[in-house]
């Protein structure tokens, strides 16, 4: 009998892969993912939860697709940041363990997109906003499945210190101003706010007319 030892396998679904790489994710490195079993133009390859956010992973042995796909996965509301994943290797479809461990022994490209928003997030709030989705990195070379995986953890820990950054300065904002208010009240005589000018002028050397026109500029400013 004849057997063709020239034969090689053709190279694994892109769908395949990801399904394994969630797998890997989830049970050796402790990352929370699901993978769609069948490919889906509308659903993302690869959905990461971490601490409540939504990380999507696209994944494919094209850079431009990867990076497309991600995009409008953002854009679509799948996620709050995203990876594009670039296969750089054609991994061979044979068994599933091979594969799992081809891919725990590859090295990947990737790519971080977030959207194009205020502050992280704001313009969302706002109606009819549109959200564009733009990387934030050039692609990132000789990535493996371990610092893949660190790669996300740092971006959940940035994702939570930006939304405490911009919760701080919401509630910094909103006492300057309840401040400012209570000053315009009081201050009947306007003598606070003529001593807070001077103030101002000794410590900066501020001046900018009036302080009776710029009241409540100079009860913000304090």
């Amino acid at each position: 009998m004849y057997i063709d030892i020239s034969y090689m396998p053709p190279r694994t679904l892109e769908t395949k892969l990801n399904i394994y790489l969630s797998e890997i994710l989830n049970s050796k490195l402790g990352i929370q993912s699901i993978s769609e079993t069948s490919r889906s133009n509308k659903r993302p390859d690869i959905l990461i939860y971490v601490g409540g956010f939504k990380i999507v992973l696209e994944g494919s042995y094209t850079k431009k697709d990867a990076e497309y796909d991600v995009r409008a996965k953002i854009d679509g509301g799948f996620g709050d940041v995203g990876i594009a994943l670039w296969y750089k290797e054609e991994i061979r479809d044979t068994t599933e363990s091979d594969i799992k461990q081809r891919l725990e022994n590859s090295i990947f490209s990737v790519r971080i997109f977030a959207p194009n928003e205020i502050s992280s997030g704001l313009l969302k709030y706002f109606q009819n906003a549109k959200i564009q989705t733009t990387p934030i990195t050039e692609w990132l070379e000789d990535v493996n499945i371990i610092s893949l995986a660190n790669l996300i953890k740092s971006m959940y820990e940035f994702i939570i210190k930006e939304q405490e950054l911009i919760e701080v300065s919401l509630n910094i904002e909103n006492e300057s101003n309840n401040f400012a208010d209570r000053l315009v009240h009081i201050d009947k005589t306007k003598n606070i706010v003529k001593n807070l000018y001077d103030i101002f002028y000794r410590l900066y050397g501020l001046s900018v007319g009036d302080y009776n026109k710029i009241a409540e500029l100079i009860y913000s400013q304090s």
